[in-house]
């Protein structure tokens, strides 16, 4: 059995996830250059620090549609329209926001 497989999951979050819009059009540069989305929402992993070849785990995921995350993938339809780094960087932060309001409606006390 593979490492992934072996990884803990967080399917009820990764599906709360793909009910949420696409959050490509979030970010903060002009609209024609991210584009407009297509296809059904998938959950991105899109928190950083897992390691080169390996996935964060599925608390750190930000819904993007499939145009947005995997066809050619968002750092490439942005490549020269924002600084290097800047994608990564707004991955990890909406990550994060999404991982707080999740956990926010899970426990009501927060």
């Amino acid at each position: 059995m593979s490492r992934y497989r072996k990884r803990p999951r967080a399917l009820a979050r990764m599906a709360w996830i793909k009910t949420l819009p696409c959050c490509a059009t979030d970010l903060l540069i002009p609209q024609e250059q991210v584009g407009h989305c297509e296809g059904v929402i998938e959950a991105d992993h899109a928190g950083g620090g897992a390691g080169m070849g390996q996935k964060c785990n599925d608390t750190l995921c930000i819904p993007l549609c499939v145009r947005h995350h995997r066809a050619p993938g968002l750092e490439h339809l942005l490549y020269g329209h924002v600084p290097h780094g800047y994608v990564r960087q707004w991955k990890s932060w909406q990550a994060e926001q999404f991982r707080n309001q999740y956990d926010a409606m899970m426990d009501p006390r927060r």
